[in-house]
């Protein structure tokens, strides 16, 4: 089991972001129990149905859902439960308590998960950042064993093109993913991802690496609930990981060098952990665990007194670190026999290997094939690692490269060592210091796999000689995107005869507007180092107006976004002329055009409101939709809703007379044609009065599929009107994760309805043919196909084997289906569906919390189906009343 016992935080944005516990390694899970825990009051199911509890008590009672399930059946059905059954609901009293058996209790004498979560997060906002090291836990990936280092796996270190296992197991299939090509109607994520054209700019981050937006590099990921945007966020090649989906400079990641100033450490030190020593700003020990410890006088276990060093089982190398790390923090543990007075001797004394060097930081933490040493000198302040060498194995292009000896590389040097600075072992040069074996499965493609082809049949985009000294293979969209990818910066520096930023990602990149061959991605705008010679990456068109002011792109106000696509795609046109009337760069107000044009570029979103463009005027060439907005002729009928009521697509059928500018237009009726055959029928026209009624299955009912009693129809002016009426079964969508190697990756796709959606004819499924034990659905975005879908309880490939337990198993109303995978490696699981406005392991418990009439004055109650229990409604109130009830009566001006 990969996870249990979750509670769920419903984040600002609606983000359902679950909280569970996980096994470690093989541990069994073990849930029966006999009592109950933090005063939790033990209630059998009998007692509870002699009382005659409702069910709605007893889920106040903050056990869990799980439990509650159980006795909901048993409340419905009495002779279920004999008198001797040992079931039973743990009342938990104390506040804060909850679980299946009130084990678990909430922080900062919270009641409710959300408020402790919330104080959690600013507890560790306002206090000192040290105290991750106090209370907190390296995040580890565990799944992929790489034991070159004492610091466990981030899972973002998995197929980024550093490697650091023996071998560089943890980049295999790495090329798949560097290489990729997307499709023409998509965008190429920086890292290789595809995500849909539409997501580009549009305020929300949709690639995992951040790329198809403009941000702030110091994210506060630290501090808030946002697994989307944090926990799934990949950094830069060229910066450090925090492993919380924070990124720093990877200066800082090497904070033991003093040569430059210090760069920011991660909010919760993974940068430093099992390098504690090195810190500038505190004194710090690391612990066994890798965390650091901040008091002085701390007393380290495994190094006992000085005196009785010699009796212990430490390794002459281990005393050599011991007193390395008493000599950074001036002693700092309370059996350091020195500090940075008086170590160097004692070194001297000891450490007489490795002519005097100290292995330090330990071996792999940095880098598997990169060693750090601290020498002694005659200096009594010398707290420099003031020597690195390269060694080990690593994978090369053509190549696997085993080194003789280590190769020790000047100090001056180390500033400038990046992540990737291990292919240094793949120069030409290191031959005298190893061996190359061609024949070994461990190698890169020796021309860049530039003959292969990605998972859509397009050959992969690559310059072989982009990288001519470290030979590494580099995407060509990386070449002059202003990041330094190969060991010596050709990548950069070269001056190239031809643009690589080329194909549907050169509409995506910022090119200069000149022809520099540049290709620039988002992250590189207003950075205030100009990639651009003429400074138009900084500037808008040089003007002197900073590109860094106009930021309002993002979840909140979407003014920017627009006017930063279009400067984009123009920076390819060689010689493009700029209509300084088209784009006011000094202020935030929009122009006249961007108003009633179908689009929200105003936060408020009145530029779209219907009471305000009912009175615009269209041009000529424009269709006006029966809300005022303004779009093209050719959106009109073409299967996707620009009009907020829908006017230009379904709802365009129940049209009976052209308004005057409409009629004016010289090819509606041309695209009006498409229309019908697009919609040849409206929904349920046969019930609904299309004068003035939408046909669809209603929202919000308890069974939408019984239309005698749900009527489907709402009035026409509730399209369109940020109230969800309706619901719709609408077949599916397939597609393809190539990438399902990775620890982590993400689909971002729209949805799409195709051309015959509606056109029973049309369907695959009329041709095709399904078992009785299943039903045909046609997959809408892979043209005259179709799939069999068991029915309740049955499995198997062609739905031939059937689960009995569904019958007794599960709520009557729910859709039992076993997971096929588990069955045949002899598993039980059975995944349950369940009805709408149902919920639970088994569909037995309802959402129901609008049955009591809660809101007041005639206002409407809403289920929200929240997981967190927290909000289970919301009032929609009458233009009267106010407040989460409708209670509250608005002042009236007389």
């Amino acid at each position: 089991m990969e996870k249990f016992d979750c509670i769920y935080y419903i984040s600002d944005n609606g983000e359902e972001i679950p909280y569970c516990q996980r096994l470690e390694g093989n541990e069994d899970l073990n849930r029966t129990r006999t009592m109950c825990e933090n005063e939790g009051e033990k209630i059998s199911f009998r007692q509870l149905i002699d009382r005659r509890v409702e069910l709605s008590e007893v889920l106040n009672w903050s056990s869990s859902v799980e439990i509650n399930d159980l006795y909901v059946r048993v409340f419905y059905n009495h002779s279920t439960v004999e008198d001797n059954s040992d079931q039973f609901v743990c009342y938990c009293k104390k506040s804060g308590t909850f679980g299946k058996y009130c084990e678990y209790q909430l922080t900062h004498d919270e009641s409710v998960f959300s408020d402790a979560l919330n104080a959690q997060f600013n507890t560790k906002h306002d206090n000192d950042s040290w105290n991750t090291q106090r209370y907190g836990k390296i995040i580890c990936y565990e799944t992929l064993p790489c034991n070159t280092s004492d610091l466990c796996f981030d899972w973002r270190e998995i197929c980024d093109g550093i490697q650091r296992c023996t071998s560089g197991i943890d980049e295999e299939n790495w090329h798949k993913l560097e290489f990729n090509e997307c499709e023409d109607d998509e965008f190429r994520c920086t890292n290789g991802m595809c995500i849909t054209e539409e997501f580009w700019l549009d305020g929300d981050f949709d690639c995992m690496d951040w790329s198809d937006e403009r941000y702030n590099i110091d994210s506060p990921c630290s501090f808030y609930p946002n697994p989307m945007d944090c926990d799934e966020h990949l950094c830069h090649p060229n910066m450090y990981s925090c492993g919380d989906g924070q990124c720093i400079s990877w200066k800082a990641r090497i904070a033991f060098q003093r040569i430059m100033p210090s760069e920011d450490d991660c909010f919760n030190k993974r940068n430093l952990n099992f390098m504690c020593e090195v810190n500038r700003d505190r004194q710090a020990w690391t612990l066994e665990s890798g965390l650091c410890w901040l008091d002085k006088n701390y007393n380290d276990s495994r190094y006992p007194a000085w005196d009785m060093i010699n009796t212990s089982n430490l390794s002459d190398e281990e005393k050599c670190q011991y007193l390395v790390r008493c000599l950074f923090p001036y002693g700092f543990e309370r059996d350091c026999p020195c500090n940075r007075a008086n170590c160097t001797q004692m070194l001297r004394n000891v450490c007489t290997e490795n002519e005097n060097r100290v292995v330090y930081p330990p071996d792999g933490l940095i880098n598997a094939n990169i060693f750090f040493y601290y020498e002694n000198s005659d200096s009594t302040d010398n707290t420099h690692v003031n020597v690195f060498a390269f060694g080990g194995n690593i994978k090369c292009r053509g190549f696997h490269f085993t080194s003789y000896v280590d190769w020790e590389i000047p100090p001056s040097f180390l500033p400038v060592a990046g992540p990737h600075a291990s292919i240094f072992l793949c120069d030409d040069q290191r031959l005298p210091y190893g061996h190359r074996n061609m024949t070994s499965p461990f190698q890169y493609d020796q021309f860049c796999w530039n003959e292969s082809f990605a998972f859509n049949g397009r050959p992969y985009a690559v310059h072989p000689d982009a990288c001519p000294v470290g030979r590494e293979c580099i995407s060509q969209y990386r070449i002059h995107d202003g990041f330094e990818n190969c060991l010596y910066n050709e990548d950069e520096l070269v001056a190239y005869g031809n643009s690589f930023c080329t194909e549907h990602v050169g509409r995506h990149r910022f090119q200069c507007f000149k022809n520099e061959s540049k290709c620039l991605p988002l992250l590189m705008f207003g950075t205030e180092t100009s990639e651009c010679s003429n400074n138009y990456d900084e500037m808008w068109y040089g003007l002197g107006f900073p590109l860094e002011e106009s930021r309002e792109c993002h979840k909140s106000d979407h003014s920017d976004c627009n006017r930063l696509k279009d400067y984009i795609r123009q920076s390819s046109i060689a010689n493009f002329t700029q209509n300084n009337s088209l784009v006011d760069i000094r202020t935030r107000r929009i122009p006249f055009q961007s108003y009633c044009d179908s689009f929200w570029n105003l936060n408020s979103r009145m530029d779209e409101s219907p009471s305000s463009c009912q009175h615009w005027k269209c041009q000529n060439h424009q269709y006006q939709c029966q809300t005022g907005q303004c779009i093209e002729l050719t959106w009109v009928c073409d299967g996707e809703w620009d009009c907020a009521d829908s006017s230009d697509e379904d709802a365009i059928i129940l049209i009976r007379k052209w308004s005057s500018h409409n009629n004016r237009l010289v090819n509606l009726n041309k695209q009006l044609e498409r229309c019908h055959e697009r919609y040849p029928a409206l929904p349920f026209s046969n019930i609904c009065n299309t004068s003035f009624e939408f046909g669809c299955f209603l929202a919000g009912v308890s069974n939408p599929l019984d239309i005698k009693s749900n009527r489907p129809c709402i009035n026409l002016t509730q399209i369109g009107d940020g109230t969800n009426q309706t619901i719709r079964e609408i077949d599916s969508w397939r597609y393809r994760i190539y990438f399902d190697y990775l620890p982590s990756f993400r689909l971002a796709v729209v949805l799409k309805f195709p051309s015959w959606f509606e056109n029973k004819t049309l369907e695959s499924c009329q041709r095709g043919s399904c078992n009785e034990n299943s039903s045909c659905l046609p997959i809408f975005n892979q043209n005259q196909s179709h799939y069999c879908s068991c029915k309740s309880g049955y499995y198997g490939k062609e739905c031939n084997i059937y689960e009995s337990r569904c019958e007794t198993y599960y709520s009557t109303d729910a859709f039992c289906r076993p997971d096929y995978d588990f069955v045949r490696s002899n598993n039980t699981k059975i995944d349950c569906i369940c009805p709408l406005d149902h919920f639970g392991p088994r569909c037995h418990l309802k959402y129901d919390d609008c049955k009591s009439d809660p809101c007041l004055n005639n206002g409407t109650c809403l289920l929200t189906h929240d997981r967190s229990g927290e909000t289970s409604y919301i009032c929609t109130c009458s233009e009267r009343f106010y407040g989460e009830r409708c209670d509250i009566e608005k002042e009236t001006v007389r």
